[in-house]
């Protein structure tokens, strides 16, 4: 059994934001490992400043200053509706945000004012989300699939002046917040990336200035609104790039990662640690609508559009071939679900020892060989999902924990021996006691993150 205690580095991490309800958290950052300095945020040359910032500042396009070529310029999105290239987000985020500024010109905000979004899993939620921070905005994410009522709830909550919308549902009745609709993912089919001047903008974020506000799954009470500053971001994206090494489009003679994404868009799990991360560092993101067993376990274990059925194909992009994706994260019920799917529709067939059967073992082992790293988080990994899915793919599952206040914290090594419920390093300088299971406690430890940190060198007063 073990017991978690933060050192110094959490000590002071819960205070108070100006403007938004006292009790919404913004934790410290993490890392002493972000990239930035003061002259980072002045006007920028054009381009996506994704190396410095997840904000997108538009200059006067002079793009002769290649220093300044951003990490996430050869990022794409694949959705059912196609491919699109990172030159393409800009220019979709960045018509939304002169939208934004239109609508909203009239309205007395604050500094970072904010916007919700429910957008479908797809390119409109990364467009909208780019395009609010443009406006030097705060994205509140909703999920699709609550009801009207905790909508409401997280809208007011967090005091948000506009709600972005591609679904096509209906609001519930809001004072003083704006509704801005957006194209729907296949209206940006087709279109032609065309050249561009953009205006600089208005106002420039700073790197600490919140960036995004997750609510919290309220498990033990109504959810609350977590505060992440941009730097609380590109802290964790780049603990995760370094320490699960993503491959990026932008590495010379490296074939970029895919990672087939189909969790919910309004957790750390599916908008940073599988959304934001990979685009952040140049990789490809393959987007679901949702979580379909069927469709999930036949895009990482088969190799052939021939026995997908009418739903499952209506909800991928209709490519010449099924992508090889490289990574895989989801939630422990996710893969028991995988398992008992395989266990109904593969393993009888397999266990038949017919051609067909070998022939079908033979594909199902070669599509999980080419895959280097399945991710569990956000519950407890069972043992016997865990040592089950290894018997299936040949994959010992990583697991990792993190919080929505603090981002990623734990995470079994990539490269070494994975033991169920135990986490052997850390993203950052964190210490833990073992406790035994009368809960006297054991040897403190502390987990240390050979890049540094900004946590005390000293053992924490137990």
């Amino acid at each position: 059994m073990r017991r978690l205690v933060w050192s110094s580095l959490i000590g002071q991490s819960l205070w108070r934001v100006r403007s938004i309800p006292r009790w919404i958290h913004k934790p410290q950052v993490l890392s002493s490992q972000c990239r930035f300095n003061s002259t980072d945020f002045q006007q920028s040359s054009g381009y996506l400043r994704t190396d410095i910032s997840l904000i997108p500042q538009f200059g006067n396009n002079n793009a002769g200053n290649k220093e300044k070529e951003p990490v996430m310029r050869k990022s794409k999105i694949v959705d059912r509706h196609g491919i699109r290239h990172q030159e393409a987000l800009i220019m979709f985020s960045y018509d939304l945000y002169k939208k934004i500024s239109e609508i909203l010109k009239d309205d007395n905000l604050d500094k970072n004012p904010r916007i919700a979004i429910l957008c479908e899993n797809d390119i409109t939620y990364v467009i909208a989300q780019l395009a609010i921070w443009l406006y030097c905005g705060v994205g509140v994410p909703l999920c699709k699939t609550h009801p009207p009522s905790e909508w409401k709830y997280v809208i007011e909550d967090a005091q948000c002046s506009a709600v972005i919308r591609s679904l096509k549902v209906d609001l519930p009745v809001l004072d003083n917040v704006k509704v801005i609709d957006m194209p729907g993912s296949e209206q940006y089919s087709g279109i032609q990336v065309r050249p561009m001047t953009f205006t600089p903008v208005e106002k420039v974020a700073d790197v600490d200035d919140p960036a995004l506000i997750i609510y919290t799954s309220g498990t033990t009470g109504p959810p609350k609104g977590v505060v992440l500053s941009h730097r609380n971001l590109i802290t964790n994206m780049n603990d995760m790039i370094q320490e699960w090494e993503w491959n990026s489009s932008n590495y010379k003679g490296t074939a970029p990662d895919i990672i087939l994404h189909c969790l919910p868009l309004h957790h750390v799990h599916g908008v940073v640690n599988a959304l934001w991360t990979p685009l952040f560092c140049g990789a490809i993101v393959y987007m679901l609508p949702r979580f379909n067993v069927g469709l999930v376990m036949k895009l990482l274990a088969t190799s052939s559009f021939n026995k997908f059925t009418g739903e499952e194909y209506s909800l991928i992009w209709k490519g010449s071939q099924i992508p090889e994706v490289s990574i895989f994260m989801g939630v422990p019920t996710m893969y028991a679900k995988l398992i008992e799917y395989y266990e109904e529709h593969y393993e009888p067939q397999i266990n038949t020892n017919s051609a067909s059967g070998l022939m079908l073992k033979h594909t199902i082992t070669t599509k999980f060989s080419n895959m280097r790293l399945m991710v569990s988080g956000s519950a407890a990994l069972p043992e016997s999902i865990m040592k089950k899915w290894h018997q299936i793919s040949g994959h010992w599952l990583l697991e990792r924990y993190g919080m929505t206040e603090v981002g990623m914290a734990l995470t079994n090594p990539l490269n070494g021996e994975r033991i169920p419920g135990k986490w052997l390093s850390g993203f950052v300088r964190i210490y833990y006691e073992e406790v035994a299971p009368d809960k006297r406690p054991l040897a403190p430890r502390e987990i240390r993150n050979d890049r540094g940190g900004n946590g005390s060198n000293q053992s924490p007063k137990w």
